[in-house]
């Protein structure tokens, strides 16, 4: 599903013009994202970090809609067509907030990857603090 399809698709599910309030949604959702180091070299008396990070989400239901995507994939052996969306949707958000983070951060990549080596002995000072 491409941008315009998840604008469709978040178009058909409401009224023309109006607002939908947090307190009026049937589930609530949240983004994260996780740092994580990929690999950690060491070359003579330094140490070549190379981070990375993951976005994730959540969709949380209320009780009552859990309860009918239980009722409905208990009935059908599947979810409702309408939450294979949303999770696609979430999925490609999460993508592509990683997609712009990367971007936005290139300008500081040649910064990054100057002060990303760390001298051992630095290190185990870093690691004394801790």
């Amino acid at each position: 599903m491409n941008k315009e399809g998840i604008r469709e698709f978040c178009d058909a599910k409401r009224e023309p013009g109006s607002n939908v309030s947090v307190r009026e949604t049937r589930f609530r959702t949240s983004f994260r994202i996780i740092a994580k180091q990929n690999s950690i070299q060491k070359t003579n008396q330094l140490f070549v970090l190379d981070p990375d990070f993951d976005v994730e989400y959540t969709i949380e239901g209320t009780p009552e809609f859990n309860e009918e995507i239980r009722i409905h994939q208990n009935r059908t052996g599947q979810k409702p067509e309408e939450w294979k969306k949303l999770e696609t949707i979430y999925k490609l958000m999460a993508q592509n907030i990683k997609t712009t983070l990367l971007s936005l951060l290139a300008p500081l990549k040649e910064l990054l990857d100057f002060i990303a080596p760390i001298r051992e002995g630095e290190l185990k000072q870093l690691i004394g603090l801790c």
